[in-house]
């Protein structure tokens, strides 16, 4: 099925993005193109777990991260899509850690 929306933001390194679900508009999956500097996206099984690990009061963190390369592209669906909330970290620098599941491809390992 061809794309049926294209949305482009422009967003400073650094800058986050809060943790939400894109809903029907994008159906049945959604692609990021990651431009200028690498950002970590990652994804929660719900809010109150996202909110835990990025204000730092604990919480099980993220279920799984993906590192977005410059000039790579990310494409998700099913459950990455429908059940998980996604966002990026407001923070200046990103660790890849074990729930990371593309270190390999992102060539930090």
């Amino acid at each position: 099925e061809p794309p049926n929306h294209v949305l482009l933001n422009e967003y400073c390194s650094g800058q986050g993005i809060m943790p939400h679900k894109d809903g029907p508009l994008y159906m049945p999956w959604v692609a990021i193109l990651s431009l200028g500097s690498p950002a970590m996206l990652e994804f929660w099984s719900n809010l109150a777990d996202s909110r835990a690990s990025r204000d730092g009061t604990g919480g099980p963190g993220a279920a799984a991260s993906v590192l977005c390369q410059p000039r790579s592209l990310l494409i998700f669906s099913e459950d990455a899509y429908e059940t998980y909330f996604h966002g990026i970290a407001e923070r200046s620098s990103d660790i890849a850690g074990d729930r990371t599941v593309n270190m390999d491809a992102a060539g930090v390992r």
